[in-house]
């Protein structure tokens, strides 16, 4: 149930997306508009999205195991999640300090 919640999710932000970029103007192949490259990774996540979703209740026809479905969080290395997080915020600390070149490089 988990992955149908977060692929309708996903769905609707490509929805979401592709409208805003196609209101941006999507211009021609030849000179695009502020909104093109938007407008199809919005395009990409709700096709993706749609696959996922008809994928999820394939498989659910399928094997027809309601009942036995892990849960999202099982097997998780929250120890690793952890050391990212803590990277990505140091990152972004020093990047406002030092600059782009500084801490990105170092």
């Amino acid at each position: 149930m988990h992955y149908r919640i977060g692929s309708i999710f996903w769905l609707m932000i490509g929805i979401y997306v592709t409208v805003a970029a196609y209101r941006m103007g999507l211009g021609h192949l030849h000179k695009p508009g502020t909104g093109f490259i938007f407008f199809l990774a919005g395009l990409l996540l709700a096709i993706l999205s749609i696959i996922d979703l008809v994928r999820t209740f394939i498989t659910k026809f399928i094997s027809n195991q309601e009942g036995k479905e892990k849960s999202a969080w099982l097997g998780v290395r929250w120890q690793k999640c952890l050391v990212v997080l803590g990277a990505l915020s140091l990152y972004v600390y020093f990047f406002n300090i030092l600059g782009y070149l500084l801490s990105t490089n170092g």
